[in-house]
């Protein structure tokens, strides 16, 4: 039996709808269907807290249901409680005010009502039975949440795990190769001091041998000085003999002397001479260069200028001939329009002589109605003549309608002809004019083309000086570099092939050492990045060569065989590993040749 304070909490994976209460013994749904409650201890407000065991009853206890996480349902203000179908899933509950109506499995259900059973036990005997307790659990969704906020915990403190011994590994990896590298440092700084030592007595041992050599010239030079001097005895006698006469030969050689500098003067003037009439010559060859480059450039000029001249030319020809052709055919227009005025003033004599005639005609029928009047056979008055019905007055009439008619006719077509004479005119001007626009245009046209032409030919010109500049300056760049990199590489090959020198002697003067006398720092190890000192000028054959003779050096049995007597027998295993591992190096070496 536990103690009442220890009853855990219980969640439920149901669905539920809640009901609130109406006047009338009505229930009005109030939400949709909601999922999930759960039972925890509440703060016991409202709760009827005896000590007596009488006077507690369902729902005194502190417990209350949270209904979808925003409802809180003390278990003290429940009413009643309907079980009738818990195998359905099916379980009822109502306070005063709400309805709770949930739905779940039987499985669910009967959970339910064990764990309300319990919490009345618990509430009415303050204590609880240990087996009611597995009833006080998580549903399958929170355990499935629980569950994998465990796992996914465990995963994060996994890898942080695994990082941290990750770290500690690298770390670790880092130091080692850091006391590698600073091993490898120590025993490449005592191979350079024991080569510099060798290098050291070597050089000193060749002094010696120097030394020797010139005490016994300087004996071999005593014994020559000795002899020398009885020699200089003996001629210093016949040296003064010779002196009376070389005083003799003094005084002439001045005055051959004197005659040889005065030669010299002149052979110095006519050498300058010389030089200003090859200065003279050189400078005279120069312009003639420059004259011969200006005239090629003269030419090509003239060349360009010529063919732009003929492009003009013919453009020029070109806009004569459409002149021509305009004047041709204003000329045409010109006379069209004289055979036209020609035409009108035809037609206006022709209407000149018709109103002559009507003119006559007009006069000799005035002149025939004064006869008329005369002999009292005309009309009697003017209006009696236009309304005379008589044969002579109806000509009279219908002559002179039509010499008006034709009168007007001829006045409209002298208009008509005027008009198109004059626009003719204005066309043929319009056409000369246009004429003179496009040979004017052509012109500049032309003129433009040519100074297009010629500034073109001077950018391709500065252009082309331009890129052989450039390409002179590249192959002197190229030029340089490339002497600069042969002299690296023979300088780098000189240097491989003096220090590959120096290794083999450094272990040919291993053999003639001491026995046990040799240390780990005595031997000169290579490097296991080049075991066989590969140089970049290494043909095939040689690197393999190289290859080998390390491979035999290095060989346990054969390095044992020639070091183990001369090494100390305290660091003999360390040589011996160490020999072990240049050994495998050479062979790993070998597979790259």
């Amino acid at each position: 039996m536990e103690d009442f304070t220890g009853v855990p909490e219980a969640c439920f994976g149901v669905e539920f709808t809640l009901e609130k209460a109406a006047p009338g013994g009505q229930w009005l749904k109030t939400s949709q269907k909601k999922k999930h409650m759960v039972l925890r201890r509440g703060s016991g407000k409202g709760a009827q807290q005896h000590p007596g065991k009488e006077n507690r009853k369902l729902g005194q206890e502190p417990f209350e249901l949270v209904l979808g996480g925003d409802t809180v349902v003390p278990l003290h203000s429940l009413t009643r409680l309907f079980l009738g179908f818990t195998t359905f899933g099916k379980i009822t509950m109502e306070t005063k005010e709400l309805r709770i109506m949930i739905s779940t499995t039987k499985a669910e259900a009967d959970r339910i009502v064990k764990v309300l059973k319990a919490v009345k036990t618990a509430a009415n005997q303050s204590t609880i039975n240990v087996t009611d307790l597995q009833f006080f659990a998580c549903c399958t969704s929170c355990k499935a949440k629980t569950t994998s906020r465990l796992h996914a915990d465990l995963e994060k403190k996994r890898k942080h795990e695994d990082e941290e011994y990750r770290k500690q590994e690298d770390a670790k990896r880092q130091r080692m190769a850091t006391e590698e590298k600073r091993r490898k440092i120590e025993e490449e700084n005592l191979m350079k001091t024991e080569m510099l030592r060798a290098k050291a007595q070597a050089l000193n041992e060749e002094r010696k041998g120097q030394l020797e050599e010139e005490k016994s010239k300087l004996e071999a030079l005593k014994q020559q000085v000795a002899l020398q001097k009885q020699e200089i005895a003996l001629e210093r006698k016949g040296v003064e003999a010779e002196k009376k006469a070389v005083a003799e030969l003094r005084r002439s050689l001045k005055e051959e002397q004197k005659a040889y500098k005065e030669e010299q003067r002149n052979a110095e003037a006519e050498r300058q001479r010389a030089e200003i009439a090859k200065k003279d010559a050189a400078k005279a060859q120069e312009e003639l260069t420059q004259l011969r480059a200006d005239l090629s450039a003269a030419k090509e000029q003239l060349a360009s200028t010529q063919a732009a001249s003929k492009a003009t030319e013919k453009e020029a020809f070109a806009a004569q001939q459409a002149a021509e052709a305009l004047r041709a055919n204003y000329t045409r227009e010109a006379a069209n329009t004289a055979a036209m005025r020609k035409a009108v003033n035809d037609e206006t004599a022709v209407l000149q002589r018709m109103r002559a005639e009507v003119a006559r005609e007009k006069a000799e029928l005035e002149a025939e109605r004064a006869r008329m009047r005369a002999e009292g056979t005309a009309p009697a008055d003017i209006l009696h003549a236009k309304t005379c019905p008589c044969h002579l007055c109806k000509y009279n009439k219908a002559q002179a309608a039509e010499a008006k008619k034709a009168e007007a006719k001829a006045k409209r077509d002298a208009e008509a002809a005027a008009r198109r004479e004059a626009a003719k005119a204005d066309k043929i001007r319009e056409t000369h004019r246009k004429a003179e626009e496009d040979a004017a245009r052509q012109r500049m046209e032309a003129e433009r083309a040519r100074r297009f032409q010629e500034e073109l030919r001077r950018q391709q010109q500065q252009q082309q000086q331009q890129q052989w500049q450039q390409q002179q300056q590249q192959q002197q760049q190229q030029q340089q570099q490339q002497q600069w990199h042969k002299h690296q590489q023979q300088t780098a090959n000189a240097a491989a092939a003096k220090s590959f020198e120096e290794y083999e002697k450094a272990w040919e003067k291993l053999k003639t050492a001491a026995p046990g006398s040799l240390q780990m720092s005595s031997f000169p190890w290579p490097s296991n990045f080049n075991v066989a000192y590969f140089a970049p000028t290494d043909t095939k054959e040689e690197k393999k060569a190289k290859v080998r003779a390390a491979m035999l050096r290095f060989h346990p049995d054969k390095f044992h065989a020639a070091f183990s007597p001369l090494t100390n027998q305290s660091a003999w295993p360390d040589v011996s590993e160490r020999a072990k591992q240049v050994s495998q190096a050479a062979i790993t070496q070998r597979t790259q040749v």
